[in-house]
């Protein structure tokens, strides 16, 4: 837990699924992407990640 949000960690080079899954939300073989609620970014950028987190009250 970062922030008092919980998140989960996909390893994709060893799970097939999640690659696929990363794949299908963000179009790209990029990692990381970070998902809150029905919005992505791909990249790690901690001031995007934090609008998103204020755009669902978290």
């Amino acid at each position: 837990m970062q922030k008092g949000v919980d998140y989960e960690v996909f390893d994709v080079r060893e799970n097939p699924r999640s690659l696929k899954e990363m794949v299908d939300i963000s179009g790209k073989r990029q990692v990381p992407v970070i998902v809150v609620g029905d919005d992505h970014r791909v990249g790690f950028d901690p001031r995007e990640i934090d609008l998103m987190l204020a755009a669902v009250d978290l």
